[in-house]
């Protein structure tokens, strides 16, 4: 703040190192008199955008962000909460000998009213040109020809090509496609999509995505549902393991993130690119003739995420993370390289410093997405980025198809696959599964049944999160022996070697209309004493999705049922789940400190063919230890963490030991 003070004295109660808190009273009053011009100028911006002050009485203030050479940031606190950002066009002062209007002040560029207009395009030939002839990142190392393109040279005779053998510069695009996509490649249509398709032919979107390849001088491009046959099965599977080539050799890839699917298209201004739409500011009773300084809505992309239809759709995570470059046609047009961003508004894609960090905003992380695919980069880094930042982010986004989980993530994996020399397994891999199995859901998931196996995220649908410490304080205590997946990844099994032990689980679900509470009992036997509870602070659990009671056939002697999981929500709340499980160690601390980072799989037995089944290693009811080979099969429930602390009560610590002490190690298949 000190340059601030320099300046005009701007910060007449400044109580932040970062920011000035200017009383708007005071604020309105030096501007009537004339006394600053800082506070005339920040004043009659905020007006411009509509800013009322308070009632009198009530308080209200403006904090204000200034740093010498780059706009003023202003949060106005009134009658309603607008933000602002205040800065002057290069080369309009009007002040002989002198290139600023306002020395200090610091510049950005107007937002275009028109999407399509000749000064749009020209920013993005600009663009594209610096990051060609500078950025060493971004050149595309022997790039190939996808399967089919678009040849879009001649409007009047719009075609696919196939099979081209020399490369050639394309675009691709990463679009929604919607509930309905009449606009596709059939095995009925591929001949006649091969000699000409009509422009009334396409959908909106992509006569959009065309008229800006066209404009950018490109004469090929490549959307998926004419580029791939949609009812070749062999054809689709093949086409989506090549996504990461197709997207990454483009010449740049069109995200369009304002088209709510293919009939709306891109191109056309929205209200909510009006919103960022620049007021003249006048200052001429300080000397500065004409406008060059401007005020608008602060644009930044954090606050796009509602007009951003691309952010929650899962195929779009790889679409984005692949191109060398990604131009963002939504509220605004933004280009994102290997090495850098350049955005219409001249200000980057974060200038607001009231909208809080970067990183707690939903933002694929491209810089670091390209740094984890370096050659430099360990292992261990690179399992890492693919579940805490991959994953985590894929998980939240939705799907038209539910089988499309596994695949529209495939290309990705592919890569990781060549980065770590390891084999991938329905989302983990197989030299790190021991950590990869620790995932938890974040907030209800559901079960869908034979998409994936049970100990893979992607049986569920829902935000997953893995420990973000737990890789530095715990060890694998769980061997894998073999896997063993399908061709369709739908069923997978693997036979592991961990210390496990039975035991017999009680939840509770309850809501009122304040809240919802969730209880837990794990004992040795149901009419134990809990050995671990949520009540007790000792562990804590956490459930994949709904579960339900599975009583083996000869439930009416012994009444004990398996817990198992649930594809349905319906009647979870206001009922006691209890039932046998299998608790297997899958890590344990590493360190001298023995007490912290226990991790336990919760296994549920599955009953196949009608047979009856042992619960767990202990199925009859006088629980006499069985070591057979393992014939039943496994389903994961959840996982428990416990961390003892030194605080807790020793009776619960013992009790812990004495459970932890009797595990026996034994085989087990899960499913």
């Amino acid at each position: 703040m000190s340059d601030l003070r320099k300046q005009g004295q701007l910060a007449h109660n400044a109580t932040s190192e970062d920011f000035a808190f200017l009383d708007l009273f005071d604020l309105a009053e030096s501007d009537f008199e004339e006394r600053c011009r800082w506070c005339s100028l920040i004043h009659r911006s905020m007006i411009e955008l509509g800013a009322q002050l308070p009632e009198v009485g009530r308080p209200g203030y403006a904090r204000v962000s200034f740093q010498e050479g780059r706009p003023i940031y202003v949060e106005w606190t009134g009658k309603s909460r607008i933000t602002a950002e205040i800065y002057q066009i290069e080369g309009m002062s009007a002040q002989p000998g002198h290139s600023d209007a306002i020395p200090g002040l610091g510049y950005a560029s107007d937002i275009c009213p028109s999407l399509s207009s000749a000064e749009t395009f020209d920013r993005i030939k600009s663009w594209v040109s610096q990051c060609e002839k500078t950025h060493f990142e971004c050149k595309r190392l022997f790039p190939a020809a996808p399967r089919r393109l678009l040849d879009i040279e001649d409007p009047y005779c719009i075609r696919l090509v196939a099979n081209r053998a020399e490369p050639v510069d394309y675009i691709a695009l990463s679009h929604r496609w919607g509930k309905i996509q009449p606009c596709k490649t059939t095995q009925a249509s591929l001949t006649e999509r091969m000699t000409l398709i009509l422009w009334e032919q396409l959908p909106k979107t992509y006569q959009d995505a065309i008229i800006v390849a066209q404009r950018l001088g490109i004469s090929y491009i490549w959307i998926d549902s004419l580029c791939i046959v949609q009812d070749d099965l062999v054809e689709w599977v093949t086409e989506s393991v090549k996504m990461s080539a197709i997207f990454e050799d483009s010449y740049l890839t069109i995200a369009a993130t304002s088209a709510l699917d293919d009939d709306h298209g891109f191109l056309e201004s929205s209200a909510v690119r009006a919103n960022y739409f620049s007021r003249s500011v006048d200052l001429s009773d300080y000397g500065v003739e004409g406008d060059p300084v401007r005020v608008r809505t602060i644009h930044d992309f954090r606050t796009e995420d509602g007009t951003n239809y691309l952010a929650k759709r899962a195929w779009a995570l790889q679409e984005s993370l692949f191109p060398h470059r990604l131009l963002t046609i939504g509220a605004t047009v933004r280009l994102e390289c290997r090495r850098g961003t350049f955005c219409e508004c001249g200000s980057g894609l974060s200038p607001d410093p009231f909208c809080g960090p970067a990183a707690i905003f939903r933002k694929v992380d491209r810089t670091g997405f390209f740094k984890n695919v370096a050659s430099d980069q360990q292992t261990i880094d690179r399992y890492d980025f693919w579940y805490h930042n991959i994953v985590v982010e894929y998980t939240d986004r939705k799907l038209t198809f539910h089988k499309d989980r596994l695949p529209a993530i495939a290309a990705l994996a592919r890569r990781y696959a060549l980065l770590t020399n390891d084999v991938y397994l329905a989302g983990l891999w197989k030299t790190d599964l021991t950590f990869g199995m620790c995932w938890a859901t974040e907030r209800g998931a559901t079960h869908i049944p034979e998409r994936a196996p049970s100990w893979s995220w992607a049986s569920l649908e829902g935000l997953v999160r893995w420990p973000s410490a737990l890789r530095g304080i715990t060890k694998p205590s769980m061997e894998v022996l073999s896997t063993q997946l399908d061709t369709k990844i739908e069923y997978g099994s693997m036979l592991v070697r961990a210390r496990a032990r039975a035991a017999w689980l009680q939840i509770s679900w309850s809501e009122d209309n304040q809240h919802r509470k969730f209880d837990w009992q794990l004992k040795s036997d149901r009419r134990d004493a809990p050995i671990l509870s949520s009540e007790g602070g000792l562990g804590y659990a956490q459930f994949d999705c709904p579960l339900f009671e599975q009583y083996p056939l000869s439930f009416l002697q012994y009444k004990r049922p398996n817990l198992r999981r649930s594809a349905s929500h319906e009647y979870q709340v206001n009922r006691v789940f209890k039932g046998n499980v299998l608790c297997i160690l899958l890590r344990e601390p590493n360190g001298l400190d023995r007490n912290q980072g226990y991790i336990f799989l919760i296994l549920g037995a599955k009953v196949r063919n009608n047979s009856t089944q042992r619960s767990g290693l202990r199925w009859d009811p006088d629980m006499q230890e069985t070591r057979d080979p393992p014939s039943e099969r496994y389903e994961r429930l959840g996982t428990l963490r416990i961390d003892i602390r030194h605080y807790y009560p020793v009776a619960s610590r013992e009790l812990f030991d004495t459970w932890l002490n009797s595990m026996t190690t034994e085989h087990i298949i899960l499913e």
